[in-house]
């Protein structure tokens, strides 16, 4: 009983003692002491360099400012020392104010510009409460802010940056972080954090390493990427190079695609093949599959394209990726099927679908049944394009698809259908894509929303085109390729050949070179053609096929052959007199009722027969 009681005793102690360190800690933080420094941006890069320096006499204020209103309820200024620092106190909690650093005054004529670019005004915002998760003491640190040269320094444009200079930074350097506020302050939480518990400044060398990477990139773009071969070149493999080198990828691939070098970036993929046994598979795959998709930015990359896939197929089969290499492998294939390959890519699918379904790898096993759905539509073998995008629709249920895929199915769906003339399914389905598209801002939503037209003027709903067109989803994607469809859709309303023809030849591009639409605007030509030679030709019982070519206005050999085409297919009961150039129209012939009323008396005779066979049957049993 004893030691029970001086147990209580003692936890109460410590609990008293605890609630009198937290109301002491909560009034001790009704004053913030401010912290910070100015400086001179020498290079116009907006964060420190090695040729930055700090700068005495500027002049810094602190404002707060009401969340809702953004009333100012709190102004203070300070004056940098001879290091360029600054300090100042404020009393109180502002937990529902919004607080920052602004700069005021430089004292340096030549270096006074500020820029107030958002970014930069949240990277000198400050927390002055007691309520945000701060548990260190009542001092405030501010990130440097600096006052822009007009024109930036010589040295800044010839100096050259290297691995081995990154890694050799002073290690005094304040801590900056140039980029979005919501990660500087990740990385500023995290960087304390380590600093404070166990003394680690890494991440602070990893955000200077990024420092010097972005300063190298703000030089012209010939040198960057010379800067950026050098990083790459530096034989360093700690954990610190390896994550410059990966931006150094990611910045290199950009400069090199803003410059059309295709050949580069094929090259540059065979010479990081050393580095990707440094790295993760996960991140191999992801820098290659980025640096394929660099180059398919540039246009008529086509065969150096497919040259490279089939040298990372060779490089990752010999290494043993196989996940990489069937990607790669499927990548492949739909070059080849844009190239018009239709063979190999053919073969190369069906090898490649038999592995991908033993690993029961869906997702990709959606891609490449979607794929092989294209070309089986591209050989005109619709009963295995169909069943290929029904295998990709039975993968696809079976797990999570993202957007862009689902419309992409959706749209292969409204195709096919609508090469079955099955233009109102095919609708919904080109809807359900427009849909998917449209919300991603994919441009693929425009081909959806023009094949929904088509299969409105299919269906003879031509009227519907301008309400389409004129919707709110409808007026975003206004441009040659609506436009194309709006005058199919007046021609087919007025049935006139003429507007058809001049629509064909003054939308070339959106109309003849787009295969499906073309495929499905022929057939239209032929009906609205039949349509008006029937129109033309009803009032003749004799007429001359030149007279008729003359009317229409298509060309004489054109005429005959559809006026010949169409008696075959029993449009009209007629008969071409070539040796006079006429075409003679025979009256439809009537028929004979007493045929019909003679089947007709027949089949009753039977019925009475049946009849009175089913009631002698039953009076004989």
């Amino acid at each position: 009983m004893a030691k029970f009681f001086i147990l209580f005793l003692a936890s109460a102690l410590c609990f008293t003692t605890l609630i009198h360190f937290t109301a002491a800690d909560a009034d001790d933080f009704d004053k913030f002491h401010i912290k910070g420094s100015v400086y001179c941006d020498t290079c116009r890069v907006q964060f420190i360099t090695r040729l930055s320096k700090f700068l005495e006499g500027a002049k810094v204020k602190l404002e707060c400012k009401g969340r809702e209103n953004q009333t100012v309820t709190l102004t203070k200024e300070a004056v940098t020392d001879n290091a360029g620092n600054y300090q100042m106190e404020v009393m109180g909690d502002h937990e529902e104010e919004v607080c920052e650093i602004v700069l005021v005054q430089s004292p340096d004529a030549e270096c006074g510009e500020v820029n107030n670019q958002e970014f930069l005004r949240n990277a000198a915002r400050i927390s002055l409460t007691a309520n945000d998760g701060i548990v260190s003491n009542e001092t405030r640190t501010i990130n440097p802010l600096g006052f822009m040269r007009k024109t930036p320094l010589a040295e800044y444009s010839k100096d050259k940056y290297t691995l081995e200079k990154i890694v050799k930074l002073r290690e005094d350097r304040p801590f900056i972080f140039p980029f979005k506020p919501k990660i500087s302050r990740i990385f500023y939480f995290f960087s304390t954090v380590v600093e404070s518990f166990t003394k680690i400044s890494r991440p602070r060398r990893f955000c200077r390493f990024i420092e010097t990477i972005s300063l190298a990139l703000e030089a012209n773009s010939s040198e960057a990427i010379l800067i950026l071969y050098q990083v790459l070149e530096d034989p360093s493999s700690s954990p610190e190079a390896i994550r410059i080198k990966e931006q150094a990828i990611t910045n290199l691939c950009d400069r090199l695609t803003e410059e059309k070098r295709g050949e580069d970036l094929r090259k540059l993929l065979t010479k990081l093949r050393p580095f990707f046994s440094l790295i993760p598979k996960a991140k191999t795959a992801k820098i290659v599959r980025g640096i394929i998709d660099a180059v398919a930015k540039i246009p008529g990359t086509t065969d150096l394209q497919i040259t490279l896939c089939k040298e990372m197929v060779e490089w990752t089969r010999a290494e043993k990726r196989t996940f990489l290499r069937q990607r790669v492998e499927a990548r492949l294939a739909a070059l080849l099927m844009e190239n018009k390959e239709y063979v190999e890519a053919l073969a190369l699918l069906s090898t490649l679908v038999k592995e991908v379904r033993r690993l029961d790898d869906k997702l990709l096993l959606v891609d490449i049944d979607l794929l092989e759905s294209k070309l089986h539509f591209s050989l005109r073998n619709l009963p295995k394009a169909k069943a290929a995008l029904t295998a990709a629709r039975t993968a696809a249920n079976a797990i999570y698809v993202p957007p862009a895929q689902q419309g992409t199915i959706d749209l292969q769906s409204g195709i096919l259908h609508a090469e079955e003339k099955d233009y109102k399914t095919g609708y919904s389905y080109f809807f359900e894509a427009f849909e998917s598209f449209n919300a991603l801002g994919d441009p693929r939503a425009v081909f959806s929303l023009k094949y929904m037209l088509l299969c409105k003027i299919m269906v003879s709903q031509a009227d519907d085109v301008a309400g389409i067109i004129s919707s709110k989803a409808g007026l975003q994607y206004v441009g040659p390729d609506l436009d194309a469809m709006k005058a199919v859709a007046d021609a087919h309303s007025k049935r006139s050949l003429k507007l058809f023809e001049n629509a064909l030849r003054d939308y070339k591009a959106q109309l003849e070179d787009d295969p499906i639409v073309h495929r499905h605007l022929s057939s239209l030509y032929d009906t609205l053609l039949e349509q008006n030679l029937c129109r033309l030709i009803e009032p003749f019982s004799r007429v001359e096929i030149a007279h008729i070519a003359e009317l229409i206005g298509l060309p004489l050999d054109h005429v005959e052959k559809k006026l010949s085409q169409m008696i075959l297919d029993k449009k009209f009961a007629g008969t071409l007199d070539q040796g006079a150039g006429c075409l003679i129209i025979f009256e439809d012939p009537k028929a004979d009722a007493i045929y019909s009323a003679t089947l007709d008396t027949i089949a009753n005779m039977g019925k009475v027969v049946d009849s009175l066979y089913v009631r002698s049957a039953k009076i004989m049993s």
